[in-house]
């Protein structure tokens, strides 16, 4: 049921389109005290903020705004991918006492990684492309502060400069996605460990000697619980017999 809660209060941000909620935070962030957030600084004893006026506060205030928009985005992704992340090495590091720090830096991270990958490609290519949020609030203002590539092209005749700046932008997001595409390949190709590809040799040499087709001695089976372990973490020797 918790999870339920999470996923509708994330997608409210989603279901505003970008230029209503942008124009909702200009109101938010006005300059004098009718700005909500000024307002309640204001109640503490903190002064005005020209949030959207002033040239050192304008982007971080853009930033803010797409956080808040785009966010629920990516959490929702990363949330599905925690969702189906498979339980067995969690359990193995469970039973191996593993620390939780280690379980997420070797486990959790690495499993989540093409999740990431895909939020970077998306947020990346999100903020290249940029307009409707910034032609709401600032208009690319004060000064040249927020000026991005999608403001210039707005601003400058649709032939010339701007039929340039178009084409810059088009190939620079395709060699981006191109890029990402390469990397995530790259971890597919270099997985550190895959369960259905089958268990090292190791492991079958083990089982020979627990069954009995070898005489084992002490020594033997040490030696090759040992070579299990260093292969395959994920191995427990009682579960082989």
């Amino acid at each position: 049921p918790g999870v339920q809660i999470l996923r509708s209060l994330l997608i409210i941000p989603m279901m505003i389109p970008p230029i209503v909620s942008a124009l909702m935070w200009k109101v938010i962030l006005q300059s004098t005290d009718q700005g909500s957030l000024n307002y309640i600084l204001g109640t503490i004893g903190i002064d005005p903020i020209p949030w959207l006026g002033g040239s050192s506060t304008a982007l971080i205030s853009l930033i803010i705004i797409d956080v808040w928009i785009f966010s629920p985005f990516a959490i929702l992704i990363l949330l599905a991918g925690l969702q189906s992340l498979p339980r067995e090495p969690f359990e193995a590091a469970a039973v191996d006492r593993a620390s939780p720090w280690f379980v997420f830096r070797k486990l959790t991270l690495p499993m989540l990684m093409p999740s990431i990958l895909l939020i970077t490609l998306f947020r990346l290519i999100d903020s290249l492309k940029v307009f409707d949020i910034i032609y709401a609030t600032t208009k690319g203002g004060p000064a040249s502060a927020t000026m991005t590539k999608m403001i210039v092209v707005r601003r400058t005749p649709f032939a010339g400069p701007s039929a340039h700046l178009s084409l810059e932008g088009f190939l620079h997001h395709a060699s981006l996605g191109r890029r990402v595409e390469g990397v995530i390949r790259g971890r597919r190709r270099h997985r550190p460990f895959e369960p259905s590809r089958g268990l090292p040799d190791t492991v079958g040499r083990l089982r020979a000697l627990l069954r009995g087709e070898q005489n084992p001695d002490e020594d033997q089976l040490r030696e090759a619980e040992t070579e299990c372990a260093d292969t395959c973490d994920h191995v427990e020797v009682r579960e082989l017999g």
